[in-house]
């Protein structure tokens, strides 16, 4: 199979193809245990996804 002839990239072109990236830039996906992501230790999950415990001593 043959490779396909070269062509030349307009100014407009690169321009179009520049303003492409920026809108649909591919964003990179973490995870919840990724340490990348937590302040706390590796593995920890957020405040949020833990329940609330209904039983509080009362002083």
């Amino acid at each position: 199979m043959a490779p396909l002839p070269r062509e030349g990239i307009t100014p407009g072109m690169e321009e179009e193809m520049k303003e492409w990236l920026e809108r649909y830039r591919p964003v990179r996906q973490r995870t919840a245990r990724s340490p990348q992501t937590t302040n706390d230790e590796t593995g920890a999950l957020p405040p949020a996804v833990y329940p609330v415990s209904t039983h509080r001593q009362r002083v």
